[in-house]
């Protein structure tokens, strides 16, 4: 029976502990087999070509809307700080009533603890039958209390660079679509193009 058990809180603890592991994390990549043919070698060649062109003028997007980005950012300067500023005086007053209602939540915890012991020692001294000492006192326990919520951090001051990343997050493109093209490209010349996953982070199955 104990050996029981013992196998099966074992079997818990592995199954918990395996919950607890990171699922694994798959990557696609590409097999790319060209064709045999001179015609075929020669397409892809172009293919080759359209990819570096493809790349350069994504470098000189990239670059335009950064520029844009940052452009932008200074005309809306002067309205996100007026924003911040009325978000931080509407913080800084809940932050105050915060603080006020926390020492007065304190002061009525430690209340409640003090009427609780008092009344467990009375009980304890008078020995009164008709009352239990050992029932806890519900009502002075400190689940009874709601405890004030937080104001949370302050908002954050916006800087040129900040406004700019969340600019550039929003209207500027983040992947290349080069790579895409190309096995497009690739494919249409007579290669073969054969995805897979690759396994790059998190619980990874043995090779």
């Amino acid at each position: 029976m104990r050996q029981q058990l013992y196998s099966l809180a074992l079997l818990v603890f592995i199954s918990l502990l395996s919950a607890c592991v990171a699922p694994p994390q798959y990557k696609t990549e590409y097999q790319l087999i060209p064709p045999q043919s001179a015609n075929g070698q020669a397409c892809i060649a172009q293919c080759e070509q359209r990819v570096q062109a493809c790349e350069q003028q994504f470098t000189q997007q990239v670059k335009q809307c950064a520029l844009r980005a940052a452009q932008q950012a200074k005309q809306e300067m002067p309205g996100r700080l007026a924003q911040w500023e009325q978000s931080i005086a509407v913080w800084e007053q809940y932050a105050r009533r915060y603080e006020r209602d926390l020492d007065f939540y304190e002061i009525k915890r430690r209340h409640r603890r003090l009427t609780r012991d008092l009344y467990y020692d009375d009980c304890r001294r008078d020995n009164d039958e008709d009352r239990d000492c050992r029932r806890p006192l519900l009502f002075y326990d400190d689940d009874w209390l709601d405890r004030p919520r937080s104001p949370g951090p302050p908002p954050k001051r916006p800087t040129l660079e900040s406004v700019t990343a969340q600019i550039q997050q929003k209207s500027c493109a983040k992947q290349s679509p080069c790579s895409e093209r190309f096995r497009q490209c690739f494919a249409s010349c007579g290669g073969t193009v054969t995805p897979y996953k690759v396994c790059v982070g998190g619980n990874c199955p043995p090779a």
